[in-house]
């Protein structure tokens, strides 16, 4: 009896076992993955604690509670990635815990599988200090981070940089802020880099994880700007079968490149301040779905957050590429030099009539150190935003820097034209005469010059703003399509002295 008990048993165990081997092969236990991804809030337009940083501020938590509901539309995740700059950290103590208290509120509505919900990664809106000094010394607002942060993930305990696994893959935050105040492109760029710590940390992290299914990286400051400091982080991730390294920081998607079977990708604002441009420039915000197939392919979902006209659907599945947005990015600093030239002007009124400032007719607007700062022809018009009222009554440019005919308002600028130093962090246009102090610049023939006339009914008024609008096109090589990027730039209506 007591045998055959035994032996029925066996039996019985033989059996569930070859059952659970047979629904296993019916039904693998899939190695997909699916991860949510959510860029920058901050920086936003606007000195801090001002009225406008405040609206703009409120605004980039709505827009990443958008993002949040559209990820949780969008399907099940195993989890959502943050890429940093939450929080302006130049704020009080009080303001920034309250702050991440209410983002954290927001983050926490997420339908991620993982415990913690949300992962993040510091940004330098997060951690600097208010002083501006170039790897600052200064730790107290990296401090403050990390008290509010560990409560949610108690990881950063002993510093920011962390790792963690989600079915079988193996996840690292890199922090690309351990030298405070610093930028691969908009700061000392030397300075921007993983500290021989944190590169020991990472060695001996990979070295003891289980890596077989997949590394993703993710980071906020795109370090491999730095490619000559980046180099040995891609060269010890590339021997880990890292899928993907992700930042956020330029507040623009872009398609960086593909190398050692490593995707480099920059993920758009959520919220934070954007270009004024269509989607593929750069002026959206959007969230993002990251998902790596059971036989190890990517795959990216680009989601729009309530860009109401940004629905082109090349953005569901692709990024604009680093081609194009190195070209956007110059356009835009270029636009900004317009800028700050013509907000400096001002027409007047006298005797009901539109004067320049000291009184004498015609009211001309100069556009003095302008061009194309890229190796495109670039369409550019200039025109007023809401006609009716004012209207550009006449204009010039300088000849020789249109490619074909143009008109008072319309250019196609030839490739570099009138452009003496242009990269993605700085544009400056050609000056033929500096003051001795190199303070400002004379041109011996401005880029443009315009006549503002009033056409409306009655007469112009003080006080009045004109809106001019810079607009510049131009047709991508890489299968994008258009390229636009505009600026709208006030010109105060003034009385005379």
């Amino acid at each position: 009896m007591h045998t055959h008990r035994i032996y029925r048993s066996l039996n019985n165990g033989f059996i569930t076992v070859v059952l659970f081997l047979f629904l296993v092969v019916l039904n693998p236990v899939s190695a997909e993955i699916t991860i949510g991804i959510i860029g920058d809030q901050l920086g936003v337009k606007g000195p801090v604690n001002s009225e406008q940083f405040n609206k703009n501020l409120k605004a980039a938590y709505q827009a990443m509670a958008r993002g949040v509901a559209a990820l949780n539309n969008a399907g099940e995740m195993d989890t959502v990635l943050h890429v940093g700059d939450l929080i302006e950290s130049t704020q009080s103590d009080s303001q920034v815990r309250t702050d991440f208290r209410h983002a954290a509120e927001i983050l926490d509505k997420l339908s991620s599988q993982s415990r913690p919900k949300w992962y993040l990664t510091p940004g330098d809106h997060d951690v600097n200090p208010l002083e501006w000094v170039p790897n600052s010394l200064d730790r107290s607002k990296e401090r403050l981070f990390k008290s509010v942060y560990k409560a949610v993930n108690p990881r950063v305990e002993k510093h920011l940089y962390y790792s963690f696994d989600i079915k079988g893959y193996h996840f690292v935050a890199l922090y690309s802020q351990e030298h405070l105040r610093t930028d691969p492109r908009w700061g000392n760029v030397y300075f921007a880099k993983i500290s021989d710590a944190q590169l020991e940390w990472l060695e001996k992290d990979l070295a003891n994880a289980d890596t077989g299914k997949g590394v993703i990286v993710f980071t906020h400051q795109p370090l491999w700007y730095n490619w000559g400091s980046w180099r040995r982080v891609h060269e010890l991730l590339a021997r880990y079968n890292t899928k993907v390294v992700v930042a956020g920081h330029y507040h623009y998607d872009q398609s960086d490149f593909n190398l050692d079977r490593i995707q480099y990708r920059v993920v758009g604002a959520t919220g934070g301040s954007i270009k004024t441009a269509t989607a593929r420039a750069g002026g959206w915000w959007h969230v993002s779905r990251l998902t790596i197939s059971d036989n190890g392919s990517v795959s990216w979902e680009l989601i729009p957050v309530n860009p109401p006209d940004r629905t082109d659907p090349i953005y569901k599945n692709r990024f604009t590429n680093r081609y194009d947005m190195d070209r956007i990015q110059a356009l835009d600093l270029n636009l900004g030099n317009a800028a700050r030239q013509l907000a400096k002007q001002k027409v007047a009124v006298k005797d009901g009539h539109l004067v320049g400032p000291d009184g004498r007719e015609p009211a001309e607007l100069t556009l003095a150190q302008f061009g194309n700062p890229t190796d495109e022809d670039v369409f550019m018009t200039i025109r007023v935003k809401t006609p009716g009222h004012y209207a550009i009554k006449s204009g010039r440019f300088t000849p020789g820097l249109c490619d074909g005919t143009s008109t008072m308002q319309a250019c196609r600028i030839k490739p570099g034209a009138n452009i003496i130093i242009s990269n993605n962090s700085m544009v400056s246009a050609k000056c033929d005469q500096y003051s001795p102090d190199f303070s400002c610049c004379r041109m011996d023939a401005p880029f443009w010059k315009g006549t503002l006339a009033y056409v409306g009914n009655g007469s112009p008024k003080a006080g009045d703003t004109v809106v001019l609008t810079l607009r510049m096109v131009y047709d991508s090589k890489t299968g994008n399509g258009e390229m636009v990027i505009w600026r709208d730039i006030p010109i105060e209506v003034v009385a005379v002295p």
